[in-house]
């Protein structure tokens, strides 16, 4: 966890192998949590940067499919259960599918 949390202070966003090693060290430290915050600080970060929409669509709903809990942990909620990432999902995804349909009538 304190690699991780190392490897988050540097310029992690444009090195895609620190990103990997920060998603490896929460996965075998299993904060599970601290990894869904993760996904959506570098989904943020993608639109911010670059406004990557569709990139951050993409790490939103891998962050969905992470599990948040071991097997038997009922107190926690899954991950993909989580009301607020999911609403984050669908208002991206509303945004991307607008530009999609915006840009073909642009050109």
């Amino acid at each position: 966890v304190l690699a991780a949390n190392y490897l988050q202070n540097m310029d992690w966003y444009g090195n895609p192998q620190l990103t990997k090693s920060i998603v490896n060290f929460y996965q075998k430290a299993k904060e599970h949590r601290r990894l869904l915050l993760f996904h959506g600080t570098h989904a943020q970060a993608a639109v911010d940067r670059s406004h990557d929409y569709p990139l951050a669509l993409q790490i939103l709903r891998d962050a969905a499919t992470c599990p948040c809990r071991a097997p038997t942990d009922d107190t926690v909620p899954r991950s993909s259960d989580d009301p607020v990432l999911r609403r984050k999902i669908e208002l991206v995804a509303a945004f991307v599918a607008a530009a999609e349909e915006k840009e073909p009538a642009a050109a």
